[in-house]
């Protein structure tokens, strides 16, 4: 029975992919049942699970002699989506940006919700985000020039001048490009601890201590703060990331 062990940063549609087979039939496949229940979530595998992998049987196809013929392989691409939003929860819609996929950089501009959407390999491992400073024409001030705050809560002006003449202002206070690294793949399922942490430190919690993040997290959503993570906290903290992530 060809069993494959899962490791770090693996999930259904990267073996899948590797395997010449479509994430569907392999999730749904009746010997990955179990793992299905278990895990839930085909794109959140534990290191060490063993998916039931088929071997690839040929299609066979008939067709006439003397003809040529067209044969069109399925799409395998999986869609990365990427919301970007301020500090109050709305949405940075019509942002520049520029994506890099294991070395296949693609730019765009977010639509209205801050939704960033790229197509990309099952198998892809990392995915680098960068967001230019926007930069504002101010439409009354002379010598004045405006950048949008990263939050997007309003306009720092500057004078031009004064910036050009002195460089330790530029500087300090010039907005950096903002970059984002997300490792595809590699968060661990809920019921483990590592699992837990990384979606607190994605939700911003502070991980000095484990037990004082659950607790704040709890406390956060109304939930009695034990700093244990009972079933009842996995639960709610699954879906807050989610609806996050």
């Amino acid at each position: 029975m060809p069993l494959h062990k899962v490791k770090q940063g693996e999930c259904i549609s990267s073996i899948a992919f590797k395997g010449g087979l479509l994430p569907d039939d392999l999730w749904n496949h009746p010997e990955n049942a179990e793992l299905k229940k278990q895990r839930k979530d085909p794109n959140v595998l534990a290191t060490g699970d063993l998916v039931f992998v088929p071997e690839k049987e040929p299609a066979e196809r008939s067709v006439g002699a003397g003809q040529r013929h067209r044969f069109r392989r399925k799409a395998v691409p999986e869609m990365l989506r990427i919301v970007l939003e301020d500090s109050r929860g709305e949405p940075r819609a019509d942002v520049a940006y520029s994506v890099d996929v294991d070395g296949t950089v693609v730019e765009g501009i977010t639509a209205t919700d801050g939704l960033v959407e790229v197509a990309i390999q099952p198998d892809a491992v990392e995915c680098n985000l960068y967001i230019e400073p926007e930069e504002e024409p101010v439409a009354e001030g002379v010598g004045q020039f405006a950048l949008l705050r990263d939050d997007g809560s309003g306009y720092d002006f500057f004078d031009a001048s004064s910036v050009e003449d002195d460089a330790a202002a530029e500087d300090d206070e010039a907005p950096m490009t903002e970059h984002y690294v997300f490792k595809l793949g590699e968060l661990d399922p809920l019921e483990s601890e590592d699992g837990i942490k990384q979606r607190l430190v994605n939700l911003g919690y502070d991980m000095s201590d484990l037990g004082q993040a659950v607790g704040k997290f709890q406390q956060d959503a109304g939930l009695n703060p034990s700093g244990q993570s009972d079933a009842q906290t996995r639960r709610r903290l699954g879906d807050s990331h989610d609806d996050v992530a």
